[in-house]
Parts: C-alpha cells; structure tokens; sequence
C-alpha cells in the first residue's frame, strides 16, 4: 500500500518537515493484536487476617436464626384456664392455715394437725410443727397468686408441688392405706391431691403460656431444662422435709386409731 505525501493546501507558515512527520503520523500501521489473557484470581485472604470473615459456628447461627412463627391455637387459652384454677385452689388452702379463713385452722390448729396427738409417732416433730405450719400456708398462698399471674411460674409451681406431695405423703400415713377415690378409706383418699400435683407439675414443664407476665421470658412458652431442673427442686424438698421431720413410711404405717 502507497501513501501520498500529506500535503496542505494552506500555507500557515509552519515548516515543511514537521508537516510531514504530522501526516506520517497519521498514516502510520496498527499496533500488532495482543490475545487477551484470562485475569489471575483474587488472592483469597488468609484466616488470620484482621478484615478477613470467620465462620460462624452452628450455636451462633442457631442463636441468631429469627424466631419462627408457631401457632399455638388455644393452648395459652387452656393454660390459663388451668392456672387460675389450680391458683385459686392452693391460695385459698394457704388462707386456711395462715388466717384461719374460710372454717380453717389457722397457723396454731394446722401445727397441731401435723402434730398428730392421736398417735405422735407417725407426725412431725413437735419442735417444727409450728415453722412447717407457717411454711405451708405461705408456700401454698405466694405460690398460687403466682400461678394465677403466671409470674415466677417455674418456681411458683415447685412450691406448691411440695407442698401437696408432703399434705398427699401425711394423708395416707394417718389414713394408714392408700386409696385413690376421696370417699374410700373413710374420707381419706389421695384424688384431690394426686390431681392438685399432676396440675402443678404440668404448669412447671409446659409454662404459663403468653397470657402470663411470664410471657416476655423463653419458659412461658417453650420450656426447657431450667423448668425441669425446678420440678426436680420441687420433688426433692418434699422428699427431704418428709424424711428429716416425720420419717413415717406411709405404706407401712399403723395410721391413726379408728373410734
């Protein structure tokens, strides 16, 4: 291929040379084509590396998964139902011992009632009748207001949990029998209280559910080992003030003599 000389026509006063070498310039060959090479990768940052993301592991995602949405129904309806019904129950049983309301004993018949004078080998010792008396009334009292809040539902529930298992513990060892009916063994079966401590162990293992002042709390609606943990609290001080104060074996016991 042949160029002609760049030649303007127009004589501005510039020096024939330079414009030459500007229409050389502009005539000049392409630059040769370069094959585009595939880029190097990103250098991916080491684990020690200050900007560098970590991991996170399962129990942190898990802890800051959102919360999913469950439909519980009417279970809260229930729940409440059931708690003001047990509450109501242990706070005027409690009322019974502690003022004597409502044709109770009071804080004084209620010590001598676990006094047990017609046969004193198989009630608690006389130098606590008077604090377990007191004990009682106010365990069954605080514990079943709570109930009916749902307030402290796990702890509420565990006081009163003693509670009837040493009332249900002391009714058969006077009664020297079990029976399960209210009206067999004379008046003296164990219905009520085996109903009365089923109710109080439920409330503890499932929560009072969202119609409580609970409810901002994980128990009130999924309950977990910390509720276990209160029912076996539960358990435990009924076995122990049974077994340092009375010591009667209920299902060997001679009971109380009959008129």
């Amino acid at each position: 291929m042949h160029t002609e000389p760049f030649v303007d026509d127009e004589d501005d006063g510039e020096d024939p040379g330079e414009r030459r070498g500007y229409a050389e310039h502009l005539t000049e060959p392409p630059l040769p084509y370069i094959e585009p090479q595939p880029t190097a990768p990103l250098l991916e940052p080491e684990d020690d590396y200050v900007g560098a993301p970590q991991p996170r592991d399962e129990e942190e995602y898990v802890a800051q998964a959102p919360e999913p949405v469950i439909r519980r129904g009417t279970l809260d309806l229930g729940l409440l139902i059931l708690r003001v019904v047990v509450g109501v129950t242990f706070t005027l049983h409690g009322l019974q011992k502690l003022t004597g309301w409502l044709n109770g004993p009071g804080p004084d018949g209620f010590a001598q009632f676990l006094a047990n004078k017609p046969n004193p080998g198989i009630g608690f010792h006389d130098n606590a009748t008077t604090a377990l008396s007191l004990v009682a009334g106010v365990s069954e009292t605080a514990g079943g207001i709570l109930l009916i809040l749902g307030l402290l539902t796990p702890i509420a529930g565990a006081a009163v949990l003693s509670s009837i298992l040493v009332a249900g513990t002391y009714k058969a060892t006077l009664a020297g029998g079990l029976w399960f009916f209210s009206a067999d063994g004379g008046g003296n079966g164990l219905e009520l209280e085996i109903v009365l401590a089923a109710a109080a162990a439920a409330l503890i293992l499932t929560g009072p559910g969202t119609y409580s002042f609970d409810r901002r709390w994980g128990w009130s609606r999924r309950p977990a080992w910390g509720s276990a943990a209160w029912f076996i609290v539960g358990v435990g001080v009924a076995v122990a003030v049974w077994i340092v104060f009375n010591g009667t074996n209920p299902l060997d016991s001679p009971g109380n003599p009959t008129s």
